[in-house]
């Protein structure tokens, strides 16, 4: 494969790995429930190992600017992915810590101690 087809190649590989990660945050950001992260990621797993076969074929040295383009392009989605889902884990956490809470506070009403249980009474 020559050096031109191979960045070609290249190029669409990154062009579908950002589409993936675009369609998965627009899902997260929208609680779309029809999104199957499963296949999302299943997508994604195989689209990285076709990126990680023709990155081998094309010297990053010699990359022309529409495949730096894509890069950039790549990076700066899976940045707003990563930031979209940690503020989804840190609303999750909130969440359950919240619960983790509310259960302390329902056991210290008296109706049940942890002596009750451990005791059988």
């Amino acid at each position: 494969m020559n050096s031109i087809s191979a960045q070609y190649n290249l190029k669409a590989i990154l062009e579908k790995v950002s589409a993936c990660v675009r369609e998965e945050t627009e899902a997260i950001r929208t609680s779309r429930r029809d999104f199957d992260i499963g296949a999302s990621n299943a997508r994604k797993e195989r689209l990285l190992y076709e990126l990680n076969r023709a990155s081998r074929i094309v010297e990053p040295s010699k990359l022309d600017n529409e495949c730096l383009d894509c890069l950039r392009s790549l990076k700066r989605d899976l940045f707003a992915n990563a930031k979209l889902i940690q503020a989804h884990m840190s609303a999750v956490q909130e969440v359950a810590d919240t619960m983790i809470d509310v259960l302390r506070n329902e056991g210290v009403d008296g109706t049940y101690s942890m002596q009750q249980f451990g005791a059988g009474g």
